[in-house]
């Protein structure tokens, strides 16, 4: 691999983002950490387009933006943001937020549309092959390899079809074309039937002309090109056979039988049913059975050659003319025939196959190229060089490979922009992608290096997003402040409001008169019995034990076990409406409410026209509480973080 330095850059990209940086000054600093004029913009914005109150203004604003900059940074001051959770839930979301920005779907569309297009066209091709060894390969392997096959497509170029015939017979390392009856034919070939590499060879190699030698994997083919044709579609079929009684079978005897498949033949066309007709008649008991259905056939599953042109030529339902072979005659009819899908359906498909195999590594250097306009890089061939001249001598795939360049682990050898990466990061990127495709030692070592300046790329790519665009940017502070958010008022406003219980009791007794309902509560149960003899049992322990606070417990334990549960209880305060069976007992509202399975029911408690205790009013009391802690947090958070505003930014946005 010669040295790639690529200095080309999207200038107007850039000037993109030097024109935002320069026209998107600081607003202000919390902390030392800096609020750009478009990240408060982007978040007053938001906050009037979103609530159903009177727009806020930029002052009253400020101040609640200011508040929530301040708590995110106590979360960070106590490490939240390093908590695995978080990390883990925000990594998630920003993968899910970069992928608009970073996914590539033009170029493995580019290489799909290619295969489609050749999917209209077939092309009859032979072909020779000379492998390489079955164990590691390196570059003499090939060297050998090619200079025998450079002598043999010599051979082949100085004789004609008969020559290179006898050139597979003689030289050919696969068993495939050796076995032909043309050795060396392959028949009519189209898109992602064969190896990349033959693939191109195939259509790009003049008619009546053999290609240059195509290196592989496997080893070096050669490939001769008879004809090309626009792909015949596919074709359902069924038949009805006539075999001949013999192998040998005289000319009476083939005449017989000529005959029957003549005459059944005149009943078909007289409107005999070609189904029942294959069931009486054929003699392939395979089929016959079934209507004489032998399915689909194509480029992908070729007829026999005699077959192809007079069934290709018949329309949708038409029925063949008795044809021969050499065992006997067949009547065939086309049920029903197909033509190459529109672009648009297929795309998806072919996109899927070209992914799993040796096209994916032309998508690949698409996408190297695409992101090399906006990500130039450097590799550095005095190293490579180094590495490659190790790999053909030791290969890749053996750990001796990695003990011999030990030595180089600390020298650079790629560059992105001011990232450099030195030769142990590529190590460490072999080390988590060990698969690959190829055999040859050096084609390895070329192939995983452009693996490896495509991930980097793509690194450097993700990185560039946040600065590259804002409508990214402000989406992602937006989560990543709201997570911490989140989790530094859960850890120092709402879980000790709740959990502080005599600091609750010391607000309610404070001013217990601050907390009033507009009208009574009824504070008690609802006791719902299986049955009447149940509900006198509920009735006499209500009355043995007026202690509402005891009641509970002792229902459940005298009535209840752990298999059958007699009673269902319902403990609470409620007003009017929000629960049917005070409704209907206390404030005497007619309803049918009854829960399945407990028609009984009976209440215990009393009414209550202002709250007892702290209990009573607990959601109140904690949300009054809440909001204490908060005012003293924001402003101890004041006093510990440095806030300092642009006033001159400021009175820009007024």
């Amino acid at each position: 691999m010669n040295t790639v330095k690529c200095f080309a850059t999207l200038l107007l990209s850039l000037s993109c983002c030097i024109t935002y940086g320069q026209s998107d000054p600081i607003l202000m600093k919390i902390n030392g950490e800096k609020i750009t004029k478009s990240d408060f913009e982007y978040a007053y914005k938001k906050a009037n387009n979103t609530t159903s109150s009177e727009s806020q203004s930029i002052d009253q604003f400020l101040r609640s933006f200011i508040d929530l900059k301040l708590k995110v940074e106590e979360a960070k001051s106590l490490q939240l943001d390093q908590n695995e959770i978080f990390k883990i839930e925000y990594s998630r979301y920003l993968e899910q937020s970069q992928n608009p920005y970073i996914t590539d779907s033009i170029s493995p569309e580019i290489v799909a549309r290619k295969i489609y297009d050749r999917l209209g066209q077939n092309i009859q091709i032979s072909q020779l092959f000379i492998a390489f060894p079955t164990e590691d390969v390196f570059p003499k392997d090939t060297l050998e390899a090619y200079k025998k096959i450079v002598s043999i497509r010599e051979s082949a170029i100085k004789g004609n079809d008969k020559k290179f015939e006898e050139l597979v017979v003689k030289f050919s390392e696969d068993s495939v074309s050796r076995k032909s009856s043309i050795p060396g034919y392959l028949g009519w070939k189209t898109a992602l039937m064969l190896d990349p590499k033959v693939e191109e060879a195939m259509y790009t190699t003049e008619l009546d002309s053999i290609s240059q030698p195509v290196r592989t994997n496997k080893g070096y083919y050669l490939i001769k090109v008879f004809n090309r044709r626009q792909d015949l579609g596919q074709i359902n079929l069924s038949h009805i056979f006539f075999p001949y009684p013999y192998e040998d079978s005289d000319t009476a005897q083939k005449d017989s039988v000529r005959s029957q498949a003549q005459k059944i033949y005149e009943e078909l066309l007289s409107g005999a049913n070609f189904a029942q007709t294959a069931a009486q008649y054929s003699l392939d008991q395979q089929t016959a059975s079934r209507g004489g259905a032998l399915g689909w056939f194509g480029i992908s599953n070729p007829l026999p050659p005699v077959f192809e042109e007079p069934l290709f030529s018949l329309r949708e339902g038409e029925i063949s003319q008795p044809l021969e072979m050499d065992y006997g005659f067949h009547i065939f009819k086309i049920v029903n025939k197909s033509y190459q899908l529109p672009w648009e359906n297929l795309k998806e498909q072919i996109i899927k196959a070209i992914s799993q195999d040796d096209r994916n590594e032309l998508i690949k250097k698409l996408k190297r190229e695409k992101l090399v306009k906006e990500f130039p890089y450097n590799l550095n061939s005095y190293v490579y060089n180094q590495l490659e001249a190790i790999a053909s001598t030791y290969h890749i795939a053996d750990s001796s490979y990695f003990e011999k360049i030990t030595p180089l682990d600390d020298l650079p050898l790629l560059s992105i922009g001011n990232k450099e990466y030195k030769v142990m990061d590529f190590v460490d990127f072999l080390a988590e992608n060990p698969n690959t495709n190829f055999t040859l030692s050096t084609d390895i070592l070329s192939h995983k290096v452009n693996d490896f300046i495509l991930r980097k790329q793509q690194e450097v790519h993700k990185a560039s997003l946040d600065e590259r665009y804002p409508e990214f940017h402000h989406l992602t502070t937006e989560y990543y402040d709201g997570i911490l958010l989140f989790d530094v008022m859960n850890q120092e406003i709402w879980t000790k409001a709740q959990n502080d219980t005599k600091a609750l009791q010391d607000l309610f007794a404070e001013n217990p008169s601050k907390y009033q309902w507009e009208s009574p509560k009824y504070k008690g149960y609802v006791i719902h019995a299986k049955d009447k003899n149940t509900l006198k049992k509920v009735k006499e322990l209500i009355k043995k034990y007026p202690d509402q606070d005891a009641l509970g417990p002792i229902l459940t334990q005298q009535l209840n076990s752990d298999s059958i549960k007699n009673i269902y209880i319902e403990k609470g305060l409620w007003g009017k409406g929000e629960n049917g069976f005070i409704d209907r007992k206390i404030f005497k509202i007619k309803n049918n409410r009854e829960i399945i399975g407990y028609p009984q029911f009976v209440v215990s408690g009393k009414l209550v026209n202002s709250p007892e205790t702290f209990e009573d009013v607990k959601g109140q009391v904690i949300s009054e509480y809440q909001t204490i802690l908060e005012k003293e947090w924001i402003e101890s958070l004041r006093k510990k973080y440095k806030v300092e505003i642009n006033d001159d930014v400021l009175n820009s946005l007024k």
